[in-house]
């Protein structure tokens, strides 16, 4: 028996082939396809190239209430009302609205990209659930305020 044949076959031992160094496929830098988890042990915990319909639709249902937020808080601001916030309220004061939007969305857009790459981790899933009802209270509050 040939050491040689002995150390290729062996599931231990690695070859000397670099599979990296290979041409790369450019498709996968914006689709790629990874849609569950590589070990069958895996049921949570693990990261994702291809999201399901249902976790799109919680980000972006999340994005939205943030959106409708910011517009009713512009319409809340121009009747006399004031930002709770301290830190956005310094940028509305000094920046005024669409810098008080900026920094509002630099703050939730980083953070949904975030979670949208770690939605297959629990934590992630919990904390995207909140920030949908936090934001749907949010919004309630503010549709309450036109009324009250």
């Amino acid at each position: 028996m040939n050491i040689n044949s002995h150390i290729e076959n062996s599931p231990g031992i690695r070859a000397n082939f670099d599979r990296r160094s290979g041409n790369w496929n450019w498709r996968y830098l914006f689709v790629g396809k990874r849609t569950g988890p590589r070990r069958s042990k895996e049921s949570v915990n693990y990261y994702v190239d291809r999201f399901q319909w249902g976790e799109l639709k919680l980000v972006s249902s999340v994005l939205f209430l943030c959106l409708t937020d910011a517009f009713f808080t512009l319409i809340h601001l121009q009747n006399g009302a004031e930002e709770i916030n301290p830190f956005l309220n310094y940028f509305y004061l000094n920046h005024g609205f669409w810098a008080l939007c900026l920094v509002k969305f630099l703050i939730t857009g980083p953070a949904l990209i975030f979670l949208l790459l770690h939605i297959r981790f629990i934590r992630a899933k919990t904390g995207l659930l909140f920030l949908l009802s936090v934001y749907g209270i949010l919004n309630i509050y503010h549709l309450l305020g036109f009324y009250l």
